[in-house]
């Protein structure tokens, strides 16, 4: 349990929580949802004590352990497997706690204590687990042996959060999880975070993923936090009903209010009325306000595409490759206006590589890309906000593609994405991810294209500015081709689906939930292949060599049986005896030392008849 006791908590200068009286019980899943700035991440450091409130108290269990995403790109030399056990210090102390045992030559009693302790904490299968989960995430084999800084930006990424799942906590903390995500590792993720038994608090912007997810959302408004039961759409039902109760609240107050008033006018200065202006006076100096719902309007903004040919681009006979990697081998693609597609496949297939080809930036290896004179290309890459000068403001930035437009038009358009007055001119080194990929979106929409090639526009986007893209993507007239993890913008915006798959694209006859079926069917059909392949390789190795020598393997069975009866029962003999007391007094150290040596050289040879034994059987 996580209790929030009468918590205030104001940074620079503004008030982010103010008496607020919250309490998170066990196998509770909390998406935290609020505007950019209104407190998430500030919630995050008060319950890992990075901050400290202002006044209140936060009651959390001493025996509570707490895993968080880091928000860093990690640094480190380390293998990528390595990198991710770190996170359970625990773990590694143990692990040192044995070196230093084992070396020191220490009291065997205490070396089987940490061995076992080890093995509680899931030491022996550390690095299997690791493996599991950055395979879930997306991070293939050949790249999990890499060191850290061999990586990707956005995989090292994936890296943290593999970190903090690896972690035996009973309370996990997760910001903004799911970008960088590909959707089939945002469906495992959501698989893992359901079986997940602690408490979890996911601050997200995707809709899909908090209704998958969240069993109650808490939203941070006004300097407090509700909570609503239920996932985010549930929510937004609960949240519809409160506002419009509000209103009618504030209405009939008000109503109420202007009776009060007129009476107070009226009588005021008759001395018999007097008495009962001021009790009305008195009545609204103590009436407890209903806030007026403020219902702004929600952030909107249009594409204003120019003309379309027919036939805007194609991909014609076209390999591409990475080294020794085939990615696309005889592509043909051809895109024409009006297409909204949707492009589908799992991490590493080659989404990007194909925008990158669409758009230009790489060229193929063989085959022909072609593209109309009159096709203008709105391009949104997966690191458009690294390609940003930090240094310069919004209106600098637009004015570098627009030279000759006037400033005040520049201004007024850069008003529309909600950069105004000094905002407008202010470099964007401080501005968060949200705002950045605003900006990035807004010289998207200025250039006019008829053509969208967008790779995961939604990473760092919040939940109203992921609508207002959804909503403008909906109105668009010209062709469009989005990758992206978040489900909601492709049900929304697109008619159909290409599959990236055998190193081509094909049409995917099918909605999202289809293929969401089919990432499942081809998880499973995965695992039962390799089930099948090492039972295949079991029985050519224990059939082909009996064949070849009968006779010889007949000899050496009977040896093998008799060499590992002798090495149970002296096995057994050992168990004995370390089962008693007097072997752990410190006169008996040498001999402890050496039957736990014989003990594991002992189950070494064991394992290795055994599988001699498979093959001569």
């Amino acid at each position: 349990m996580i209790k929030l006791q009468n918590i205030s908590l104001a940074r620079g200068g503004k008030l982010l929580f103010a008496n607020v009286n919250l309490t998170f019980y066990k196998k509770q899943k909390i998406g935290v949802i609020g505007r950019n700035g209104s407190g998430k991440t500030s919630l995050f450091s008060l319950i890992t004590g990075k901050l400290s409130a202002d006044s209140g108290e936060i009651i959390i269990s001493n025996k509570l352990t707490i895993a968080e995403m880091e928000q860093e790109v990690p640094i480190g030399a380390q293998s990528c497997i390595d990198f991710v056990i770190d996170g359970d210090s625990k773990l590694r102390s143990i692990e040192q706690k044995i070196k230093i045992a084992e070396k020191q030559n220490r009291d065997g009693l205490e070396i089987a204590r940490l061995h076992a302790e080890y093995g509680e904490q899931g030491g022996y299968t550390a690095s299997a687990k690791a493996a599991s989960l950055l395979a879930g995430l997306g991070v293939i084999a050949k790249d999990q042996q890499k060191h850290v800084n061999e990586l990707s930006g956005g995989l090292r990424r994936r890296l943290n959060l593999a970190r903090a799942l690896f972690i035996n906590s009973d309370v996990l903390l997760l910001d903004e999880p799911t970008n960088h995500l590909d959707l089939e590792s945002v469906i495992w993720l959501e698989n893992f975070l359901k079986r997940y038994a602690g408490i979890i608090l996911l601050i997200s912007h995707d809709r899909d993923f908090l209704d998958n997810v969240a069993t109650a959302i808490v939203q941070i408004e006004n300097a407090t936090l509700s909570i609503f039961s239920g996932n985010y759409s549930g929510y937004e039902t609960l949240k519809a009903q409160q506002l419009l109760l509000q209103e009618k609240q504030y209405e009939k107050q008000q109503q109420q209010i202007a009776h009060v008033t007129t009476f107070i006018n009226r009588f005021r200065a008759k001395a018999s009325k007097a008495k009962q202006a001021q009790s009305r006076i008195k009545f609204l100096e103590k009436m407890e306000r209903v806030a007026p719902v403020y219902q702004s309007l929600p952030f909107t903004f249009e594409f204003f595409p120019t003309t379309a040919p027919l036939n805007l681009l194609a991909l014609e006979n076209v390999d591409f490759s990475y080294g020794a990697q085939l990615i696309f081998a005889n592509l043909n693609l051809s895109i024409e206006a009006g297409m909204r597609v949707g492009l589908l496949g799992r991490n590493g297939i080659g989404k990007t590589t194909l925008m990158k080809l669409l758009v230009g930036e790489i060229a193929p290896q063989a085959g022909e890309r072609q593209i109309h004179n009159k096709t203008k290309i709105g391009y949104f890459a997966q690191q458009q906000l690294e390609q940003l000068d930090l240094y310069a403001s919004p209106l600098e930035h637009l004015r570098r593609i627009a030279p000759t437009t006037h400033e005040s038009d520049l201004r007024k358009f850069l008003g529309r994405f909600n950069f105004s007055d000094e905002f407008a001119i202010t470099p964007i080194t401080n501005f968060s991810g949200g705002e950045k990929a605003r900006l990035a979106l807004s010289l998207v929409v200025w250039q006019k294209p008829n053509l969208l090639l967008l790779d995961e526009p939604t990473n760092h986007l919040d939940l109203e500015m992921r609508e207002a893209l959804a909503l403008a993507l909906q109105t668009f007239t010209g062709a469009m081709i989005i990758v992206s993890h978040d489900r909601y913008l492709l049900e929304s915006t697109v008619d159909s689906f290409l599959v990236i798959s055998d190193n081509n694209v094909q049409i995917y006859k099918g909605d999202l939930a289809d293929y969401q079926k089919w990432i499942a069917e081809k998880t499973v059909e995965k695992a039962v292949t390799n089930t099948s392949e090492n039972t295949a390789k079991i029985i050519a190795a224990t059939s082909a060599p009996a064949k070849k020598s009968a006779s010889i393997s007949k000899n050496r069975l009977a040896k093998i049986e008799k060499e590992l009866e002798r090495i149970d029962h002296r096995l057994k003999e050992i168990e004995n005896i370390l089962t008693t007391q007097d072997i752990y007094l410190p006169d008996k150290k040498a001999q402890l030392t050496n039957l736990l040596a014989e003990q594991k050289q002992l189950q070494a040879q064991n394992s290795k008849l055994e599988e001699e034994w498979l093959v001569v059987d």
